[in-house]
C-alpha cells in the first residue's frame, strides 16, 4: 500500500507544522479505513492552502 507511508510522510515546506498536522488528522478521521482517499484529501487541502496563503 503505496498511500500510506506517502500520507504519513507527507511534508510542506512553507505550511506551518501545526496545520499541516490538523489537515493531516482530519483527514485521518474522515476516511480512515481508506489511505488513498486519506492521501487525496491532504494534497487537495495542502494545494487549497497554498492558493490562499502561499
Amino acid at each position: 500500500m503505496e498511500a500510506a507511508p506517502k500520507f504519513f510522510n507527507f511534508d510542506h515546506p512553507t505550511m506551518p507544522a501545526e496545520i499541516l498536522e490538523g489537515l493531516r488528522s482530519k483527514s485521518f478521521s474522515e476516511w480512515a479505513d481508506d489511505y488513498e482517499m486519506m492521501l487525496y484529501t491532504l494534497e487537495q487541502q495542502v494545494a487549497a492552502w497554498e492558493e490562499l496563503y502561499g
